[in-house]
């Protein structure tokens, strides 16, 4: 049986083995494909190119789980896509909803590897301070004023960034209609 995940080598790069870690824990293979501070690259040959430029993006996502880890690895410079912003995500969506709801459970030896693997890759360290960009609110949790604050920094953005991620208006409203 042909295994469809990355192929691991005898002395696989740091894209190969962060890709072999991901593919375990996804329980699929990685659609995208990173490339590593040591110029490495694995994942298919036609997916999204996801560039690693440090250790610290790896520990993001350990620190802030989800997609505010690789936010954050991204508006640090540690974390970039090439080509289309958006194709990335909606790649690792896509074969997110494909997989169904339930990531494999890995056994105890599992999660001892991945934990062994992750240590050598630089995923585990110290915590990485928060990017420049990222907000920083004052006051009480979900008071008046730090909500306020917090739309603000978020949603004020140019019309040319947001319809750089999202589309046109058009194209949010043709979709609204078809729901």
């Amino acid at each position: 049986m042909t295994d469809l995940r990355t192929a691991r080598t005898a002395r696989p790069g740091t894209a190969q083995r962060l890709a072999a870690l991901v593919e375990d824990a996804l329980g699929a293979a990685l659609p995208v494909r990173p490339r590593a501070w040591d110029g490495s690259e694995a994942g298919p040959a036609d997916g999204p190119v996801v560039v690693v430029r440090s250790r610290r993006a790896l520990r993001r996502p350990l620190r802030k789980s989800g997609e505010l880890g690789l936010a954050q690895a991204h508006a640090a410079g540690e974390l970039d896509i090439e080509g289309d912003l958006g194709h990335a995500p909606r790649t690792l969506r896509a074969a997110a909803r494909e997989r169904g709801p339930h990531a494999p459970r890995p056994s105890l030896a599992d999660r001892t590897r991945a934990a062994a693997e992750a240590l050598r890759l630089g995923a585990v360290g110290p915590r990485p301070a928060p990017p420049a960009a990222q907000a920083r609110l004052r006051g009480g949790l979900h008071s008046r004023a730090r909500d306020r604050a917090a739309i603000s920094h978020h949603h004020d953005l140019s019309n040319d960034f947001s319809r750089l991620l999202l589309g046109s208006p058009e194209g949010w409203y043709a979709g609204l209609e078809r729901s």
